[in-house]
């Protein structure tokens, strides 16, 4: 036998071995001699492939189902047509047949997605050619817990034929196996609520997925819980379809809750943010005939009242309040405290609503209020101002979601006073 292709027969025998050491087309030639002497030589090409199974999800998930990646580490071009996937354990079975007509180019991948045939709890693969022949097969692994991770080669399509070669890892179907660790994902800037006493159910008021991030995970594969809330006798919060966010005031009742949102990723890993809900008492109805401030006044005299288009402006006929007002502006924030006029869609930012004043500690008894939009009122949140307002003046602050593009309308009021301003949502 010449199983080197070099001239020289240098092995003898019926059954020679020959060692595939490297792919490629190898020519063999045989060289019989009788007893006579007499000569006869014959030649055979050998094909050897370099396919391999890569990478398999052998347990389920929500959405996803099991899988297995066979992938062409060599130089040439392969047709794979008629191959077959069997199951080392199931007698061996079959689990799938490669259509005809396939072939797998160098450095590309073919995955067959499979349902409910791989065993979680230890599987083994076997790759064969159309004449049965053993192209690969993987050792016996084990998936005991459902989740985004799978068994691959690291480095991508290394065979060594041992179980060094296999690691358990996140999934990288159709792409490289280079070692993947997995990170925990993010959730920051949930937005505090403000909802008037009695209001009831307050439906999908945060996406969550819109605050949420996870270099590995898609938004959709992440799992989302309240973990806390401090005061749900006030106002108890929850989450549907896995997204949003829905609160429920209690009836009769105000005051505040922290609410802290857990999202967990696929490999299990957690991050947690908190938002405040504050329940506040409405303002009495104008025309009530009622005296809702105490001054003496009532109706279009009462300064208390709060009707359709905010505080009753049509007050001029008492006295000031306590506390003398030197004038009201509003100012738009990023979130870095830059001021803006313009704001990108679905974006938070702050609105500030100045107020001058010469008392600025009596300013926290000054009811106030902010209508964005035309849509939902909502109360104030007084604190420290780092951003440099007008000498002499305090704010009020509010963080607010931009919503959709559009230019929207920011209307806010104070005791006897109303100011609107614009920002534009691109």
């Amino acid at each position: 036998w010449d199983l080197n292709n070099d001239g020289t027969y240098e092995t003898n025998g019926q059954n020679p071995t020959f060692n595939c050491i490297s792919e490629g087309v190898f020519n063999i030639a045989l060289k019989v001699t009788d007893d006579d002497l007499g000569i006869s030589t014959d030649t055979s090409i050998i094909t050897v492939y370099n396919i391999v199974i890569n990478e398999f999800e052998q347990r389920e998930i929500i959405g996803i189902n099991e899988w297995i990646e066979i992938y062409n580490p060599s130089v040439n071009s392969i047709d794979i047509s008629g191959w077959k996937i069997y199951d080392i354990l199931s007698s061996p079975s079959s689990i799938y047949t490669i259509p005809a007509g396939t072939v797998l180019t160098s450095g590309s991948y073919y995955t067959v997605d499979v349902t409910s045939q791989l065993n979680n709890n230890g599987e083994g693969l076997t790759l064969r050619d159309i004449f049965g022949n053993i192209i690969d097969e993987t050792p016996i692994l084990t998936e005991n817990v459902a989740s985004n991770s799978c068994w691959a080669r690291v480095p991508n399509g290394i065979d060594t034929n041992t179980l060094t070669d296999w690691v358990f890892q996140l999934c990288t179907k159709n792409t490289v196996n280079n070692l993947v660790v997995n990170t925990p994902p993010t959730i920051s800037g949930l937005l505090d609520q403000g909802y008037l006493q009695d209001s009831g159910l307050h439906d999908n008021v945060i996406d969550i997925w819109n605050y949420a991030a996870d270099a590995q995970d898609a938004d959709s594969a992440m799992t989302y819980t309240i973990i806390s809330e401090t005061n749900t006798a006030v106002v108890d919060c929850s989450i549907d379809a896995n997204r949003y966010i829905d609160c429920i005031v209690q009836p009769g009742v105000t005051g505040s809750s922290d609410v802290t949102v857990q999202v967990m990723d696929v490999g299990g890993l957690t991050a947690q943010d908190t938002f405040t809900v504050v329940v506040i008492l409405p303002l009495s109805a104008c025309s009530d005939t009622t005296d809702n401030d105490g001054d003496g006044n009532i109706d279009n005299g009462d300064i208390g009242c709060y009707g359709s288009l905010g505080y009753d402006s049509t007050d001029n006929n008492e006295a000031d309040p306590a506390i003398p007002l030197t004038g009201v502006d509003i100012f738009f924030y990023d979130m870095n405290g830059n001021s803006i006029t313009t704001i990108p869609s679905n974006t938070q930012f702050r609105v500030f609503l100045s107020i001058g004043s010469n008392s600025l500690v009596s300013l926290f008894s000054i009811p106030t209020y902010l209508e964005f939009n035309n849509g939902q009122i909502l109360s104030s949140q007084f604190q420290p101002v780092d951003i440099i307002m007008p000498l002499g003046s305090t704010a009020v602050v509010w963080t607010v979601n931009s919503l959709s593009a559009g230019s929207k309308t920011i209307k806010a009021s104070v005791p006897g006073i109303t100011k609107t301003k614009t920002i534009t949502v691109i």
